[in-house]
This record gives structure tokens, sequence and C-alpha cells, in this order.
């Protein structure tokens, strides 16, 4: 090509300079641009006029000439002036400074022309945006495509979609000595090549000429000169635009932590448009970014936050579709490049939500995303609901790290309010009170909101919405009861459980009180207490009807089952890591407040106390665990000789069985008279004192058998002797031997 541009022919060389120029003091005349559209008609005159200055081959000038005519509107010449070559290079530069004071003129009254804005973002200088201009028109012109392929159809050289470098220097330089010296724009370290603004190039070759590769502008930025924020890629359709659809009103967090992350982001915006962050970038030359990391439980704001934080800068949030991605041909580099490119177009804020496989150590996404992030100069938010496994590498490169909590009672009540909407009445729902029994995530607390309202509005949809307690009650209930996360182990047990009157003496129901009041009382001590009952689920029911009097539902565990070491390990419902049984026990619970009750059917405890059996292993982690995580917890186990405790168990209640009156009202209700003998009955009882569960239990599987067999034994001889056999005595039947 060589040959065809910047080489006249000696016939057309020319010194006719009879031309109307126009003076750049004119400029003004013109005034600003209209819009972006009309701005890019000016620079491709300008651009058109540049290559016909430099195509000398005698056959092209009745092209030039034709083309002129029809770009006479645009850069107003006269019609049909002969053209010389001197001519064209005068013009070219009188409209290229005529532009130069539109684009000033455009600037000032706010006027959006994308080439200018592009040039800022990356810090292009004068000749990088001649090298834009000249590969946009390329593709987008067919009157200056017409001229460069004309050019060079006679040239060996392969024709390709781009232009060579040679092409691109040749049309550029005034000479040979300025094109060596421009070679270096299409380096590899070149800020067109390394931030992937143009694309060429054909790697490392012995004999071929850097000079001889194609280069086209990057499809991104192309579009990006007219405006165009299109995703024209289907395997880029996982990266997506969204406008932050929350306000920072309904954000709650503790105090400080929302200011904090505003003030930091303020500033980082505040610094990007002033000649600081110029400067910046200039001295440390990379990663001048603003990184944070959101990490915490599900549902706490992490999600929230970005989105208000984007509404209040007043702009977009680009993120990405893990399950899109999944399914996408691009890889993950492709599309992490893809991402922080719009970024740094849009000045959108990179959100990565449940970026967890990204952030963990050692993984191949860490090393892909870390490299985009040493680039980037733009806001980006990482956010996890796991717990901290940071690669080394992107620890350092985050600028601050964020945790969002399960909030407390008084931020709970301000969540409440914030995310109930206009319209909404809730001043029968005693949301106060409500806030400090339930401990719920934000994120709960509006599907709570969502699910009353829905119920509300079930029977008449234009009635006025007004929600009550037991609305509120029974949408946070469906919340979190229902949830299979908080329900992988043990029981809950609420109002709805109640089991009526527990019959106990005066005594042991004044014991029992103590246990409940002192349990609610938590010092962070790591307290304990131990009821004891022949019947478990007595003692349950016994201290549940406590419990509840003071707002509370009781949560129950085996203790077999906490000490169970193999098996499927639970899920931590916080940051969705795997763990054992005794730890998912003691995490502190979302849905109403309760005590934790470990219930040791097998008698367990009194074993190791009494030093008579029992692996002593399994009581230290019992109370390794509970002295940093446990307080207030009741341990039901059956009765053992009373010895000195270890010092975490403060208090102990035995109970005993009902008085002998209540336990006969109850053989005589549950059997009937006619099954009962009065004396015998009373000596039953005074050798097997039972509590009034045991003595309903046991009736029923006695009469149940004698429905069966009529000719069995009466029903008080089979549970007399049932009794017997788990004792491992022998059978004596009210002082007879059978």
């Amino acid at each position: 090509m060589s040959q065809h541009i910047g080489s006249a022919s000696p016939d057309m060389m020319q010194n006719d300079d009879r031309v109307t120029p126009l003076h750049p003091q004119n400029g003004a005349a013109y005034g600003k641009f209209v819009d972006n559209f009309e701005y890019l008609q000016a620079l491709e005159a300008e651009s058109l006029l540049l290559v016909m200055s430099k195509v000398g081959a005698t056959d092209q000038w009745p092209k030039a000439a034709e083309i002129i005519n029809n770009l006479s509107d645009r850069i107003r010449l006269a019609p049909n002036e002969k053209m010389t070559r001197d001519k064209l290079k005068l013009l070219h530069t009188t409209h290229s400074q005529v532009n130069a004071q539109r684009i000033l003129l455009s600037k000032q009254e706010g006027i959006a022309l994308h080439c200018e804005a592009l040039c800022q973002i990356y810090g292009l200088d004068l000749f990088e945006k001649k090298i834009l201009l000249l590969l946009f028109f390329y593709e987008m012109s067919s009157l200056l495509k017409g001229i460069v392929d004309a050019s060079v159809q006679s040239s060996n050289f392969r024709q390709a979609d781009g232009l060579r470098m040679r092409d691109i220097l040749e049309i550029l330089c005034r000479d040979i000595t300025e094109q060596m010296k421009m070679r270096e724009y299409f380096c590899a370290d070149s800020r067109l090549v390394k931030d992937k603004l143009i694309v060429g190039g054909h790697g490392y070759s012995e004999t071929s000429s850097p000079m001889d590769d194609d280069y086209t502008l990057h499809q991104r930025i192309l579009n990006q000169f007219v405006g165009d924020d299109n995703v024209y890629s289907v395997d880029l359709t996982c990266a997506k635009r969204a406008r932050g659809h929350s306000s920072l009103d309904q954000v709650i967090l503790p105090l400080g932590v929302k200011d904090n992350i505003v003030r930091h982001a303020e500033a980082f915006v505040e610094r990007e448009r002033s000649a600081l962050g110029e400067s910046l970038k200039d001295f440390f030359g990379y990663g001048t970014g603003l990184t944070f990391l959101f990490h915490g439980p599900s549902g706490t704001g992490k999600t929230m936050m970005a989105h208000a934080l984007a509404r209040h800068l007043d702009r977009q949030l680009i993120s990405l579709d893990s399950n899109a991605l999944s399914n996408s041909r691009a890889g993950h580099d492709d599309v992490f490049q893809y991402i922080f490119q719009e970024a740094k177009l849009s000045s959108c804020i990179v959100f990565f939500d449940e970026c967890d496989d990204f952030i963990e150590k050692g993984s191949w996404e860490s090393g892909v995303l870390l490299m985009e992030m040493e680039k980037s100069d733009c806001i980006t938010i990482l956010s996890t609901n796991r717990s901290l496994m940071l690669d080394p590498a992107m620890e350092r490169r985050i600028s601050h790290k964020v945790y969002f909590g399960v909030p407390d009672s008084a931020l709970r009540k301000e969540l409440w309010d914030a995310l109930t909407p206009n319209g909404v009445n809730t001043e029968s729902a005693e949301i106060e009170d409500v806030a400090q029994q339930y401990r719920l995530t934000g994120g709960l607390i509006k599907n709570s909101i969502l699910e009353a309202i829905n119920s509300a509005t079930h029977a008449r949809i234009d009635s006025p919405i007004n929600l009550t307690k037991e609305s509120i009650v029974a949408a946070v209930r469906n919340q979190t009861d229902s949830s299979p996360i908080w329900n992988q182990l043990g029981w809950r047990y609420s109002e709805i459980d109640m089991p009526g009157y527990v019959s106990l003496s005066q005594q042991d129901q004044s014991s029992l009180r103590e246990v409940v009041n002192g349990a609610l009382v938590k010092t962070g001590l790591g307290r304990a207490y131990i009821v004891t009952c022949q019947d478990i689920p007595t003692a349950r029911n016994a201290i549940l009807g406590p419990a509840l009097n003071n707002k509370r539902d009781i949560r129950v565990f085996s203790l077999i089952d906490l000490l169970a070491q193999t098996g499927t390990a639970l899920i931590n419902p916080y940051d969705h890591s795997d763990m054992l049984a005794l730890d998912y026990a003691f995490l502190p619970a979302l849905g109403k407040k309760s005590l934790m009750v470990i219930e040791d059917s097998l008698g367990t405890l009194g074993k190791w106390f009494t030093n008579d059996d029992g692996d002593k292993n399994d009581l230290k982690s019992l109370m390794s665990i509970f002295e940093t995580k446990g307080d207030g917890i009741i341990f039901l186990t059956l009765p053992f000789e009373k010895k000195q405790l270890p010092s975490q168990f403060v208090h102990r209640a035995d109970i005993s069985a009902p008085p002998e009156g209540i336990q006969f009202e109850a053989w005589t209700t549950s059997l009937g008279t006619e099954f009962v003998d009065e004396s015998e009955l009373v000596s039953f009882i005074n050798n097997n004192p039972l509590h009034v569960r045991e003595i309903e239990e046991l009736s029923k599987y006695a009469l149940a058998l004698s429905e069966k067999n009529p000719q069995s034994l009466p029903p008080l001889v089979l549970i007399d002797k049932l009794l017997r056999m788990k004792k491992r005595q022998p059978p004596i039947l009210f002082g007879r031997t059978q």
C-alpha cells in the first residue's frame, strides 16, 4: 500500500491553492454540535479529507471529487471546485481547527460527545484518538472505506477486515521518521492494546513484520462512539445492568456503618472527577479503584446496600448472572473483562453478589477476577454469605471489609418501620413487641410484611390495609418455623404445642420457675441448669409453661444427636458451610426468642458426673463449646446421685412424681374403675410412683392389649409386669410372687 498512500504522482502535484477555506476564527459561527451524530458527521468529513489528502494515485481523483461534492453540505465548500492534494491538506487542517472549537463549545454546553468522553476516561492523547477515529470510520463510513480499499486494491497484501499498522501510520503520520516513532502505539503494553480498545496483532513471528498486522476497533468501543450500550453477543448476556431499586433510608445498619460506606464512595467519585484522580492514576499506573467486601448472613442487607449506594450515586450496577454464565460459551476471563470495561465506559458500579467461588483462596476464578480488579479504577462491591476464606492476594486488593450481622431488637424496630409501605397501617400490630420477641434479618422482615399484606388483602383488595399483631406473628412464624435450614436438627415448641396443665408438687413448680427465670437472664458466663426427672417429656412440658409465660419458645435437642460425630454434615444457616451437630445447636437461631433445652434420655450426664460410665471426651467437648457459646441452657436428664457438679451448672432441680392422690385419680380416669381394685392400686402407686403422662401412656398400652386378647392379664397386672421388666427385677405384684 506504500505506493498508493502518501506518494502522489508528479502530474497531480499542482500548486493551485485557490480555495475558500474555513478560517478557525469563524468556528464559532458554526456553534456547538446539536448532538453526538452531528459531531460524528463532522469528524467523518475531517477523516475523509485526511485520507484523500494522502491518496495520490491518478485514478482516485475522480472518486475523490465525487466524495467532496457529496460532503459539500457538511464542510461548506463551493460545489464542483477543482481539488488538489495541497488544497485537501489545507481543508483538512482548517476543518480540524473548526471542529476543535465546536467540540469545546459543545462541552461547555454539556452536549454528550461519546468519543471525547472515551478519550477522557482512558486518558488518550491526540494520536490515540486519531487511530480510533480512523478505525471507526473505516468500519462505519462507506465513503472512507471505499477510498482506502480502492487505494490498496492493486497491493499484493491480502485484504482483511481491518487496517494494517503500516496503512494507519502512513495515513496519520507526516513522514517515515514519524511512522517509526509512532509504532509504539501498537505494542502489547500500549494503552490501546492493553485496554482492548483496538484488536489485532498476530503474535510473535521471526519472519513477519508487525507493520503488516491488521487492527480493528473493539466492538464495544465502536458501540461507545454512537452511545450504544446494548449487548449484541448472546454469550455476554450473563452480565446484567440495572438501576438501584432501594434507597438509603431503607437500609438499616448499626450506627456509622452505612455512613462510612457512603462517605468512602462519595469521596471516590469526587476524586474521580478531579485532577487528583488523574494524578493518582498517573502515579500508581493501575489499581486506583475502590473495592468493598460485604460479608455476613443472608438477608442482612448486603444486596440492598449495593443497590441503594448505586441509586444514591446515580450509577448503574453491572453484575454477573452465574446461572447464565454456566450456559455461556464465554469464559470467566472474557466476561470479567467485559464487565470491568462496561464499568469504565459507563461509570457503573461492579457488583458480584454471592461471589464465594470468585474470592475463595486458591480458586482459578479468584485469580482471573483479581487481574481485572488490579487494572480497574471503578467502584467494585463483592458480597458473600460465607465465612471469609479469601485468597491473600484478593484480600490485599479489598479497600474496605464490612460485616452485615443479624440486627438487634432496636435495629429490627427500625427495619419494620422502614420496610412497611406507605398506606399500610400497623398501629395495632405492636411492632416494637414483635421486634423484641422475634430475632429476624431484614430479608425475613420484608418477606413477613409482604405475606401479612397479602393475607390482609385476600378478602377485599380495595379495602384499607390494617395489619394486626396476629397477622404479623403468623407471617413471621411461617417464615422462620418452616425454614428447612433452621430445622435440620431438634424441635421447636411454641404456644400451639402447650400440653396443658402438668401435675407437679408446689415445691417442684417453684424449683422449675427458678430454673427458667435463671436461664432467661443472659450473663455471657456459660451457665447451665440441670432438671432431673424419670419422665423426660413430662419435664419438657413442665418447662414449656413458664417459658411461654415469659414469651419464649423452647428449642429441644437430643444429647445423642449432638454428640454424634458421623453422618451427614449439617449446613450452617448463616454462611452455608458444613458443621457438626454440636456447633449447629449452639448457633443463635432466627425466629422467636427461645430457651435451649438438651434432653438426655439415656442418663448419660449422670454417668459422667458420678464417674460410673461414659466417655469423658464427649463431656469435655460439650463443656468446651458450652463455655464459649452457651448461656442459660437447660439439661433434662434421668435422676442420678447428688454429687458436686461442674462449676458451669449453677442450679439443679429434681422433679418427682405428683402426690399419690393425683396419681390415683389419673389411674382411675385412664383405666376405668372396672379394671381397678382400690387397695391394690394404692399399693401399686406406693411401689411405682409415676407422672400423669406415664400413667396415661401405660394405660393406653394395657387397654389395647386387653382388647386384642380378652384372656390376657388384667391391665394393672400387665403394667406392673412391664415396669418390672424395665427395671430388670423379679415381677412382684402386690406382695405375691407370680
